[in-house]
């Protein structure tokens, strides 16, 4: 399977998840931003929050969420921007 059909698939199986609304439309955002690795390098809360409509601690909870739950891995943070990598255990 190619690497943007991965994430394809990654944002399939997240919405048949038990993800909240706000999880799934963060992952949805962020899943524009990826590279086909399913890699998002540099995209800030506040970005995100300003692509979803949600305020960015809404952001940050779901963000939060998505990693705690197996979807996301967060990277490093400099400042605010930080580095986003969909998992693919739950492709399974």
């Amino acid at each position: 399977m190619s690497e943007p059909a991965l994430v394809a698939r990654w944002m399939s199986r997240l919405i048949d998840s038990d993800a909240s609304p706000s999880e799934r439309l963060v992952a949805f955002v962020l899943s524009f931003h990826m590279l086909p690795d399913g890699i998002c390098r540099g995209l800030t809360v506040s970005t995100i929050a300003s692509e979803t409509g949600l305020s960015r601690s809404t952001v940050k909870r779901a963000l939060r969420g998505l990693e705690r739950k197996g979807w996301l891995l967060v990277g490093f943070r400099s400042g605010e921007a930080s580095t986003y990598r969909c998992t693919w255990a739950n492709l399974d």
